[in-house]
């Protein structure tokens, strides 16, 4: 009895231990517990990518609240029927896995809305129960080396974004119309030679991407099978492409075209019947000029030309293009004009002085070639010297008018005396070469020096009065502020404080800025401001013959209101700079306009001396 009870109470030890030891062994094998993992989330994300594991561990799908979950770049080879349980998924990523087989029960997490299964080379097929994922919108299925599409993909009806990137596709299938609601194709890094003629059944594609395809159009014969509704068509470095696929003026509400690095070397005319782009980006091509028709564009704001380096021009109707906006640092958008070597235009003063002053040089470009032809036709072929003053004066106040007066209200008043020196300076002297040689050779008269003399000052002073002309006599509309009709009559109210011990600067309407010191004003107050609707106004300011209202009618509330110190009222006006003539007095009212006078004020040179 004594010998057996120790051998007892060492098998019983070994049991112990053995239990133990196996209970540690489970333990090291599978640390993926529900508390694990709810560590592992943030929110209701559960990263579980770039961990080793050959399958989803079972207990991620008792964690309900799971809304994310990413199983990326793992040796995962299926999704597993348990993820129905996953009832609250609305995201799955599942990128860089060897996954060849998802279980058809993925279409139980019924709010799921995007999946990605990029760098999958085994994905081959798609569950056809996926059709009943209501609000699936987004699939991602690149770089899987696919040469065709994965079955059942194209009766994903509800998706609205499909990226195809980075595979070997060269066509797609007339099914792919079953995409009904499809805004976003991507296409990029694929093997195509031609836009596929099924895309044309996508009826709300909104945006087609195929950069770095093998698009080809030497021959003219590539066509843009596109919806109607397209509204960006991205083909950046299609470097074979050379020229723009027919078709582009039936895309009704086009916004953005990328032909950068395309080796496009002329751009149709075509191209200015779509006035809905806004962005159009040519970089990095072969182009030499662009076609007048760029001046239809009334809707561009960015146009990047960077890389052109045989770019040599800009067509004068360009111009037009008011919504174009200057280059902003660090972006691409805007007027880009970058490594253009050829352009006559320097680079220093498009950087110093932007898309302003290079507008405005297109406009006086576009006057010369217009006053020119105009001359050619109606004067040289039948006026002789004699007759120059008459014909002159009367062709070159129609062309000059007609042509600029209304581009120059759209550029800043600033430039607009740079326009008409131009005129005066450069235009005046080559139509005085040009008159004079035609007439020489028509008449066989010879114009001496007195003659070309006075047939240059007459030029000129026809070129002077002209300018006086176009901003003086043209309807006053233009020389208005920048107030629009809907504006007019609103007020604004602005608090003025006694406790303050800076300035006090209220912005008021049409630009107008008023100035309050400290301990202007007693107590505390409010200034009310409108814009007066100058041709409705009651009490109309009368103005003389040589006069000009020049700035919007401001009225400032309350009537009466007086200020201890000096007070700084700035008003915009928009009379062109070059009528150095001219001198600028504010008219105030007292009494709704039934008379006016003259506000006493001061001159910045007269204020500093002060």
């Amino acid at each position: 009895m004594d010998r057996k009870t120790p051998k007892k109470s060492v098998k019983a030890r070994k049991t112990i231990s053995k239990t133990k030891s196996t209970k540690k062994e489970g333990a090291k094998d599978d640390p993926w517990t529900d508390t694990y993992l709810r560590s592992q989330m943030k929110e209701t994300e559960l990263n579980l990518s770039q961990k080793l594991l050959e399958e989803i561990p079972p207990a991620v799908f008792r964690i309900k609240e799971v809304e994310i979950l990413d199983v990326s770049d793992n040796p995962v080879i299926s999704i597993q029927p348990d993820i129905a349980s996953l009832s609250n998924l609305k995201e799955l990523k599942a990128a860089g896995c060897p996954i060849a087989d998802v279980s058809g029960a993925i279409s139980m997490c019924a709010h799921l809305s995007k999946m990605d299964f990029s760098r999958n080379p085994l994905i081959s097929t798609l569950p056809e129960t996926m059709m009943r994922l209501r609000y699936l919108t987004c699939v991602a299925i690149s770089d899987c080396k696919l040469k065709s599409l994965p079955d059942n993909l194209t009766r994903l009806s509800t998706v609205e974004t499909l990226d195809l990137s980075k595979n070997e596709l060269t066509t797609l299938p007339a099914e792919i119309s079953g995409l009904m609601q499809l805004k976003v194709l991507i296409l990029n890094n694929n093997a195509f030679e031609s836009i596929p003629e099924s895309i044309v059944s996508l009826g709300c594609l909104e945006n087609l991407e195929m950069k770095q395809n093998k698009l080809k159009n030497r021959q003219r014969d590539l066509q843009l099978n596109v919806p109607r509704k397209l509204k960006i068509l991205d083909m950046e470095d299609n470097s074979s492409l050379c020229f723009l696929p027919a078709g582009l003026e039936k895309i009704e509400h086009i916004e953005k075209l990328n032909l950068s690095y395309c080796g496009i070397e002329t751009i149709p005319d075509s191209i200015g019947q779509s006035s809905s782009l806004k962005e159009i980006y040519l970089a990095g091509n072969k182009l030499r000029t662009l076609p007048d028709s760029f001046g239809r564009l009334v809707n561009l704001e960015t146009l990047n030309l960077e890389g052109n380096r045989r770019l040599y021009g800009l067509p004068p109707a360009l111009h037009h293009l008011q919504k174009l906006k200057d280059k902003k640092i660090g972006k691409n958008t805007g007027l880009v004009l970058n490594d253009t070597p050829a352009l006559q235009l320097p680079d220093h003063k498009i950087v110093r002085e932007g898309v302003v002053s290079v507008r405005t040089d297109l406009l006086a470009e576009d006057c010369f070639n217009s006053i020119l032809a105009t001359i050619g036709v109606e004067i040289i072929d039948e006026v002789i010297i004699e007759d120059l003053s008459e014909n002159v004066t009367e062709v070159v106040q129609e062309c000059i008018c007609d042509i600029t007066i209304d581009e120059v209200v759209t550029i800043e008043h600033g430039c607009v005396e740079d326009v008409f020196r131009y005129i005066s300076e450069d235009v005046t002297l080559t139509l005085l070469n040009e008159i004079s040689k035609e007439t020489v050779d028509e008449e066989g008269a010879f114009l001496d020096d007195v003659a070309l003399l006075a047939t240059e000052e007459l030029l000129q002073e026809i070129s002077d009065g002209t300018v006086k002309i176009v901003a003086l006599e043209h309807d006053e509309e233009w020389r208005l502020g920048q107030t629009v009709p809907d504006e007019y009559d609103k007020e604004i109210s602005c608090q003025v404080s006694t406790v303050t011990s800076t300035e006090q600067s209220l912005d008021l309407q049409a630009g107008c800025n008023l100035s309050i010191p400290p301990e202007a004003t007693d107590e505390d107050t409010s200034v009310i401001s409108a814009v007066l609707n100058p041709h409705g106004y009651d009490g109309k300011l009368q103005l003389k013959d040589t006069e000009l209202l020049v700035s919007d009618i401001i009225e400032m509330k309350p009537s009466g209101m007086t200020f201890s110190k000096p007070v700084k009222l700035k008003i915009p006006h928009s009379l062109p700079k070059f009528d150095s003539e001219r001198t600028y007095i504010v008219m105030t009212s007292e009494d709704e306009g039934r008379t006016w006078a003259a506000l006493k004020t001061l001159s910045k040179q007269e204020h500093v001396s002060v």
